[in-house]
């Protein structure tokens, strides 16, 4: 599915972007900054989505599935197990 990599792939160049970046913290120190992300992509198959909703809910949804793994990653909605939604 070429959408959803093309998603990941961008999703990838800005966690890496952001991983590069010097976080200023209050005491003045630096740190970083790690992202975890979900991504939901609508392809040929799927038109039956009713709105934007729907594709924002299945993004939300990867992203949890992401935090729940306690790592720094991007997972897509298709990642996630039937047995987490």
């Amino acid at each position: 599915m070429t959408e959803t990599t093309g998603a990941v792939e961008l999703v990838e160049r800005l966690r890496d972007t952001i991983a590069a970046m010097p976080a200023m913290v209050a005491d003045g120190s630096a740190s970083r900054v790690a992202v975890r992300a979900g991504v939901a992509t609508v392809g040929g198959s799927e038109l039956e989505l009713r709105d934007g909703t729907d594709l924002l809910l299945r993004a939300s949804t990867a992203l949890r599935f992401a935090q729940s793994s306690r790592t720094t990653g991007i997972r897509t909605y298709d990642d996630v197990p039937a047995t987490f939604v």
